[in-house]
Parts: C-alpha cells; sequence; structure tokens
C-alpha cells in the first residue's frame, strides 16, 4: 500500500506530463478553427440565451436573471457531464494505445482529463462574471468559495474519472449505461430549473440526496449570491473525500492488473 501511496504522489509532482496533456487535448479540440476556444463561450450563449428566451416566460422570471441561474447552472453541468461520460472510454479507446505501448501511471490521464476540463470551465468564467457584475452579486466570499471549490472539484474529477473509467473498462457494457443514466440526471437534476419549484414531497429525492445537485448548487451559490448552503459543502467535502478513497482502494488493487483489460 505505500509504494501504491508514493507512486500516486510521483505522478502527482509530474505534473509537466499531464498539464501537456490537458493543452494538447484543447489543442486538438479547436484545431484549424479561425475562433478557437471562443466558441465554446459562443455555443454555450446561443443555446442558453435562446432556452433564456422561453423558460423566463414560461416562469415568469426576469431574462437576467434567470440568464444567470441557468448559466452557471449549465456551465458546471456540461463540466461533471463531460468528465463522466469521457471517463467510459478513457482507458477502453482514448489511451488503450499509451497504456498498452508505454510505461505510464493511469492516473495520468485521469489528471490530463479533468484539468482540460477546468480549463474549459475557465473558458466560461468570464461571462458568469459578467453577469454576477451586472446583477450586482459578486463579492469577495464568492470568489473565495469558488477558488475552494474548484480544488474539491478538481479532486473529485479526477477520482470519479479513475473510478468510471476502471468500472468501464472491465465491464464495457457500463459505458452505454452511464450515457444514458447522465442523460436522466440532467433533467432531474435542478440545471434548468428552481428547486423551489418542487414540492416538499419530491425535494427528498430530487434535492437532498442528489449529490449532483450539491455540486451544481455550490458552484451556483457562490458566484450568484457570495454564499453557500452549509449542507452543499458538506456533501460536497465529504463526497469528495470517499471518491479518493475509493479511488486509492481500486487503485491498489488493479495497479498491476489494468494492463490485461486492455485490449
Amino acid at each position: 500500500m505505500n509504494n501504491s501511496f508514493r507512486e500516486i504522489i510521483e505522478t502527482i509532482k509530474n505534473h509537466d506530463l499531464w498539464v501537456n496533456i490537458a493543452i494538447s487535448k484543447l489543442r486538438v479540440r479547436f484545431i484549424r478553427t479561425a475562433l478557437g476556444p471562443v466558441w465554446e463561450i459562443l455555443g454555450t450563449m446561443i443555446f442558453l440565451i435562446f432556452i433564456t428566451a422561453i423558460w423566463s416566460r414560461l416562469w415568469g422570471r426576469p431574462f437576467f436573471e434567470y440568464f444567470g441561474f441557468l448559466y452557471t447552472g449549465y456551465a458546471i453541468w456540461k463540466i461533471i457531464s463531460t468528465t463522466i461520460t469521457e471517463s467510459t472510454f478513457l482507458f477502453s479507446e482514448l489511451y488503450a494505445n499509451a497504456l498498452r505501448n508505454m510505461k505510464c501511471n493511469p492516473l495520468s490521464f485521469c489528471l490530463g482529463n479533468s484539468l482540460k476540463n477546468i480549463f474549459i470551465l475557465f473558458l466560461n468564467l468570464p461571462i458568469v462574471l459578467l453577469i454576477t457584475i451586472y446583477n450586482g452579486t459578486l463579492s469577495i466570499d464568492g470568489i473565495l468559495l469558488l477558488s475552494f471549490y474548484l480544488v474539491i472539484f478538481f479532486i473529485t474529477a479526477v477520482c470519479l474519472s479513475f473510478i468510471v473509467g476502471i468500472l468501464c473498462l472491465k465491464f464495457r457494457d457500463l459505458q452505454y449505461s452511464v450515457v444514458v443514466i447522465m442523460q436522466l440526471l440532467f433533467f432531474m437534476t435542478p440545471v434548468i430549473w428552481d428547486p423551489q419549484q418542487i414540492a416538499e414531497k419530491g425535494r427528498f429525492f430530487l434535492i437532498d440526496i442528489n449529490i449532483f445537485y450539491h455540486y451544481v448548487e455550490f458552484f451556483r451559490s457562490a458566484l450568484l449570491y457570495g454564499k453557500v448552503n452549509i449542507l452543499s459543502v458538506y456533501v460536497v467535502s465529504i463526497s469528495s473525500l470517499i471518491l479518493t478513497i475509493i479511488a486509492f482502494y481500486i487503485y491498489y488493487k488493479i495497479k498491476n492488473k489494468l494492463i490485461f483489460w486492455v485490449t
């Protein structure tokens, strides 16, 4: 177990590798485009402005108020969903050749992929900050909470990428199941709808025990209101710790078997 721990620490210290993985993935994503990463902002804005124009009228909410609510929720949900769905083929397809032909720690790919998604989230932050400035909700407390959240989220994303990637490598049917589940969770989680619209009877199942809600709510509340529900802080922090322990245990158990599952 001590060897496993040292290997993980060495992999984290070798940041040149996984930072370059993240940067190279971004370059490939926007290769030969005139606007490059700006498309990430434009695509999201056009889609959400259209949705806001319709849903704000249906629910009788001011356009910019609902747009801020929707943009912050959708921006972080998109990163959560992308992190999980990409993890389903992280080891079986995306980095299968590298695992077969190179001596490298699989956690490097989880770190690189998660960092790439954090970079994409950063592309949307200027728009989110402009919304908070317009609404007059930007605060120092919100920035500090956001900084804490991003650290916790990165740890969660790395651990979740590894866990989902290993499970989908071993049980290939999970690749398709996870994608379907994430599509359903998008509608079950308050991303485009307000938690206040749910009756008290349904709040426990759709809000209180929905871990994804707490990750969305932490990010959204930190930026829009400068404060976060203490329950969301506990859920995000504890779930991150639990995922770290699970990821370490799985790594310890399968680190020498992983290569035999890559086909």
